[in-house]
């Protein structure tokens, strides 16, 4: 996918003897926002090899997620320290590592997640501040 090249019909490196049908039997919306990303970067002249691409994709896209957590968790009325406190938890919990570790699918679509949850916390804080302005 990195490459631009269409996926196999059956995939027998990745599940041997029998093969695999990735486009039937894998979810691959992470990895083709891995892909397209790698092809940008190359297209920007960014030459890294994908094994190394594929490392900060993953530690950025994380990373960013950490940060919305903060986000949200400030958005929810906490304070600084709580905000800390739920960024720092999110990033040590042991499932996070071992999500990092394999590139789980889930990583792609907790980021948007939280910035949707973000977003609609910024909008009833908003909300709440016109209404009281109203009254």
């Amino acid at each position: 996918m990195a490459a631009g090249q269409p996926l196999p019909d059956v995939d027998l490196a990745a599940q041997w003897p029998e093969g695999i049908r990735p486009a039937r039997e894998l979810t691959l919306l992470g990895e083709w926002g891995m892909a397209a990303a790698y092809r940008c970067a190359k297209g920007l002249g960014l030459a890294f090899p994908f094994h190394r691409f594929a490392i900060l994709y993953v530690s950025l896209l994380t990373s960013l997620a950490i940060a919305v957590v903060y986000l949200v968790v400030r958005l929810a009325g906490g304070s600084r320290a709580g905000g800390l406190l739920g960024a720092v938890l999110f990033a040590f919990a042991g499932a996070h590592f071992d999500r990092v570790r394999w590139m789980e699918s889930e990583y792609f679509g907790l980021l948007p997640l939280f910035l949707a949850i973000a977003a609609m916390g910024a909008a009833l804080r908003v909300r709440a501040k016109y209404a009281s302005h109203r009254a």
